[in-house]
């Protein structure tokens, strides 16, 4: 069973959003959209965007999780948090530093069916 501050989707039930006032930082500081890792988030529900979990974080009194996938031939990283009624919460995204896309590298994402 998943606990309060696990990450996890599930189909038909999961809901993802933002903050519309960290969208405009989001594309001022990196130069993506929140609504790209929607569209990530979003199409992993239906197997076709895979993306791997790195890291678990407590911020700003949250816990948040670290991805990285791959978005228009880049490696990218988006932080997501869960809020309460099964919805996730993206909180950045960006390019993945040469560490990060190291990381994706060693570990592809696959889906197990």
């Amino acid at each position: 069973m998943f606990g309060p501050n696990d990450f996890r989707i599930i189909p038909g039930t999961t809901k993802i959003d933002y903050d519309p006032n960290k969208e405009d930082s989001n594309r001022v500081e990196h130069k993506y959209s929140l609504t790209c890792a929607v569209d990530i988030l979003t199409d992993a529900v239906t197997f076709q965007h895979p993306f791997i979990t790195i890291d678990r974080v407590m911020e700003e009194g949250e816990i948040r999780h670290v991805h990285l996938a791959e978005y228009e031939s880049r490696i990218v990283l988006f932080v997501t948090t869960m809020r309460e009624e099964e919805t996730i919460r993206v909180i950045s995204m960006r390019d993945a530093s040469p560490k990060e896309r190291e990381i994706y590298k060693q570990n592809p994402p696959a889906y197990i069916l």
